[in-house]
């Protein structure tokens, strides 16, 4: 899942300083971990990304512009996968649906909203999705400058799922992870910001369908 990243920062430093970069670094790390000789230069998955996504913050004029939002994702979805139950590929799934849930029609003004089942979240500048499952960057691919959010979700079975959602699921997610909010709170707060094109109808409508994919709980 990296590969993009590394051959990236591979071009600019060199196959072999970067080899040897992150055998230093990985060493040094697992020296201040206490880790056993043997183990001295081992990482994982998630090691890797975080030092390639520190390289690239060294010297971000280096490389892409999208390129530590690429990292950013992989970074979570690593940390993820490390705390996972079970096994899971990383896919991009959508929350919405065309039929109106069943939740939709009991959702009130003072209902209360908590997260329910997501592991993490990242919100990039970048619109990374085509990368996220890629090896390379196809000849001729411009990545735009477009928002994206995404939602690490824990499913029943023990797998997680990346989902993407639109901006006001988003901050509901991050205006709950330590307490519930009302639904009027939420909406109100949201139209507030003028950032919509959404009325309290369609905020609402959002909410329900959440609901009904267990990314939040209406209660």
């Amino acid at each position: 899942a990296s590969r993009i990243p590394g051959l990236a920062v591979a071009a600019h430093l060199g196959h072999r300083q970067l080899f040897e970069a992150w055998l230093r670094y990985i060493g040094d790390r697992n020296d201040e971990q206490g880790a056993a000789l043997h183990r001295r230069l081992m990482g994982g998955p998630l090691d890797f990304c975080v030092f390639l996504l520190e390289r690239v913050l060294a010297d971000p004029e280096a490389y892409p512009p999208w390129l530590p939002d690429l990292l950013h994702v992989h970074r979570a979805n690593f940390s993820c996968m490390t705390h996972a139950p079970a096994a899971a590929p990383l896919r991009m799934d959508n929350y919405r649906t065309s039929t109106v849930p069943d939740g939709l029609r009991n959702v009130a003004w003072t209902a209360h909203v908590s997260s329910s089942r997501v592991l993490a979240t990242v919100r990039t500048t970048y619109d990374v999705s085509p990368l996220i499952d890629r090896s390379h960057v196809p000849a001729g691919m411009r990545v735009e400058e477009h928002p994206l959010n995404l939602v690490w979700h824990a499913e029943e079975a023990g797998h997680v799922s990346l989902l993407r959602v639109n901006d006001f699921i988003h901050h509901v997610i991050g205006s709950t992870r330590a307490e519930e909010r009302r639904v009027d709170d939420l909406v109100t707060e949201w139209l507030a910001t003028g950032t919509s094109h959404g009325n309290a109808v369609e905020l609402v409508a959002d909410l329900g369908r959440a609901h009904e994919r267990d990314i939040l709980k209406l209660t």
